[in-house]
Parts: C-alpha cells; sequence; structure tokens
C-alpha cells in the first residue's frame, strides 16, 4: 500500500493543469490529484525529507522503482472508484475539504485590491477564451486591473500581447512559478475548477470557475457551502454568455453588501490538511 501512496503522490507531480480532488484516497485508486497543490504546500518537501530519513530514498525515487504497466491501470487511470477493485482492508479515503493541501503563504490579513485575476492552468489553450477576454478586457472598469496568468506551456495568448499596450489596466503574470501573492491581493478568481476553488474558498474572496477538464466536475451547492463561488460546466461560446459573465463580475466586485447576504459566509477551509494527510498514512 505505501508504495503505491508514493506512486500516486509522484505522478500528481509529473501531471500539467489543475485538479479537483485533492487527494482522494491512500491506496491503489484515486479520483485525482492536484499538481498545484502539492507544488506549492510543504507537503512535498515535508514528506519527502521525512521519507528518505527513515528510508534512505525519495518518495519519487520509491514510486519509480514500484511503477508497472498493470499499477497504472488500477491505480491512477481508472475510471470509476466504485468499480475498481481495491483491498478495503488496506485502502483509506481521503475525502472533503479537510485534506485540501493548500500553499501555507495564503493569508486572509493581506488587503484585496480592485484586482482581478484570470488563471485557467499550466497547459491552457488561451484561444478557447479568446473572444471573452477580449470582451473583459474592453468592458471592465479602468480602476480594476485585469492580471492573466501565462503559464510555461500555455498556448495561443500571443494576442494578449498585442492588445496589452492598448489597455493599461491589462496585466500579464508569464511563467510564474507562483502566483500566491496575487491570489492574496485580488478580490475576484476567475479560472478552472480546480484548486483555485479551494484557495478562493479559502481567502474568502469571490471565483468565478470553469470546467475544462472531466475531473473537474462540480456542484454548485457543494460549492456554496465553502465560498463565494460561482461554476459553470463549459466555456463561454456566445456574444450573450460573455455579457452574462461581465454582469455577473460586476455584481461580485461592486455589491459587496450584497453579495454577502446572498452567500454564507465560512471558513470551511484551512490549512492544516497536509497535516492531517500525513496523520492518516503514520508518516508523522
Amino acid at each position: 500500500m505505501f508504495k503505491k501512496m508514493l506512486l500516486l503522490i509522484a505522478l500528481g507531480l509529473t501531471m500539467s493543469g489543475c485538479f479537483m480532488a485533492p487527494l482522494a484516497l491512500i491506496g491503489p485508486v484515486t479520483s485525482g490529484f492536484s499538481t498545484a497543490s502539492l507544488i506549492q504546500s510543504t507537503a512535498t518537501s515535508g514528506a519527502n525529507y521525512l521519507v528518505k530519513k527513515s528510508t534512505g530514498k525519495t518518495i519519487t525515487e520509491h514510486a519509480l522503482n514500484t511503477i508497472t504497466s498493470e499499477i497504472l491501470q488500477t491505480s491512477y487511470f481508472s475510471k470509476n472508484i466504485k468499480n475498481t477493485a481495491y483491498n478495503k482492508k488496506k485502502t483509506k479515503f481521503l475525502l472533503g475539504s479537510k485534506y485540501i493541501l493548500l500553499n501555507q503563504n495564503l493569508s486572509r490579513n493581506i488587503k484585496k485590491k480592485k484586482q482581478i485575476l484570470i488563471s485557467f492552468g499550466s497547459s491552457f489553450n488561451f484561444n478557447l477564451i479568446k473572444k471573452l477576454l477580449i470582451f473583459l478586457i474592453k468592458n471592465t472598469d479602468k480602476n480594476f486591473k485585469i492580471l492573466i496568468c501565462i503559464p510555461s506551456f500555455g498556448k495561443n495568448y500571443k494576442y494578449l500581447f498585442e492588445i496589452n499596450e492598448a489597455h493599461k489596466n491589462l496585466i500579464l503574470i508569464k511563467e510564474s512559478l507562483s502566483i500566491t501573492k496575487y491570489l492574496n491581493t485580488s478580490s475576484l478568481i476567475i479560472g478552472s475548477a480546480g484548486t483555485s476553488i479551494y484557495e478562493a474558498a479559502y481567502l474568502n474572496i469571490p471565483g468565478i470557475f470553469f470546467n475544462i477538464a472531466k475531473n473537474q466536475k462540480n456542484l454548485q451547492d457543494d460549492l456554496l457551502e465553502i465560498g463565494k463561488l460561482i461554476y459553470f460546466e463549459k466555456l463561454p461560446t456566445k456574444t450573450d454568455d460573455y455579457e452574462n459573465i461581465y454582469h455577473l463580475i460586476e455584481l461580485l466586485n461592486k455589491k459587496k453588501n450584497r453579495v454577502n447576504k446572498i452567500f454564507k459566509k465560512k471558513f470551511k477551509i484551512d490549512k492544516y490538511g497536509v497535516l492531517r494527510v500525513l496523520k492518516e498514512v503514520k508518516i508523522l
């Protein structure tokens, strides 16, 4: 079991993009893994140190020694956990927001600016939201800065640089290893329905999220339980969609009292998920 758990962590680190489930279980099966949350949290370095100190090898070295086609088929690429064979006695599910792995540098105490952060993951194709972004850039209140994260493996984003000079409130963040400092100061987040959902919930700031992958499906009611979060099952494609999203942004940015009445103000997300995970696998 321990070897396969290590495999899951290593696979999580090698995947690109963000995934909805932070840590589905420790055992032979997982429903998803959050690359960003793993890289940005202290989980990786802390677990690596403890494991190497005990065994002489890092987590990745253990994992590479255990990879087989059979393990890959049953451990990571399973389409449905319920239909996958696993040892019930040796498998423990770690489900829910209490196990989310958040960057320890996230802070609720930093003053928010008139700033909208747009981030869609490490390998996003920006052509998919080209019309939406152009619409938002042209129509958003000029007092609000629009920060767009352009990751190392991002695609088709050159048009953003072409329109950047004409819009002084547009700031392009290219190939940044961490966007935590921008998250801490933003008043609204727009992006893929991955780890950013939990980051927005922890920071208690509104977020508009889109499902861009099969493992990012959510229920709106579930998200409302943890924060001021709006979820769309697919990316917008029509002018009416762009206008509706724009009006939604206006509401979230300028009608804060009204928004607070609509959404329940709860802090269900904390930064102790990594400790709970390590405790469960008896590393601590």
